[in-house]
């Protein structure tokens, strides 16, 4: 039985990997001062944490919060301002941050995660595991 990194074909590994390495590249394109980044949902915060310990990082939503019922506080949209890279999920599904960092002005960088994705090699990948071929 092969394992599960010889089972995955390069095209179904590389969404991720190219998600990563732009995600670093626009960590490390900030420099050496202390990046301050915000995210829209707590698990990009855990892999932004890794990818640079050091950046301010703070999170939009809280918890189990639906991004349809969030009410911006004024600090969020003073944290969307004084941001240097606002990591989102892309893909349509949070707008409203579009419009936050719009409507505060600020020059922060906008990683969409959705965006950086090969949607075909996923989708894939999806249906070859529900036909068990993985």
């Amino acid at each position: 039985m092969k394992s599960h990194s010889q089972q995955l074909q390069p095209s179904h590994r590389f969404p991720r990997r190219r998600a990563i390495a732009l995600a670093a590249i626009l960590v490390s394109g900030f420099g050496f001062a202390q990046l301050s980044i915000v995210t829209t949902i707590e698990p990009y915060r855990e892999v932004i944490e890794r990818l640079a310990p050091e950046a301010s990082i703070q999170v939009l939503l809280p918890p189990g919060a639906s991004p349809h019922g969030y009410d911006p506080s004024p600090d969020d949209v003073i944290r969307l301002a004084d941001a240097d890279l606002v990591v989102m999920n892309g893909g349509g599904a949070d707008g409203f941050v579009l419009d936050l960092i719009d409507a505060a002005e600020g020059g922060a960088q906008r990683f969409m995660a959705y965006d950086a994705l090969d949607a075909g090699a996923l989708l894939e990948r999806t249906e070859a595991a529900a036909a068990g071929l993985m």
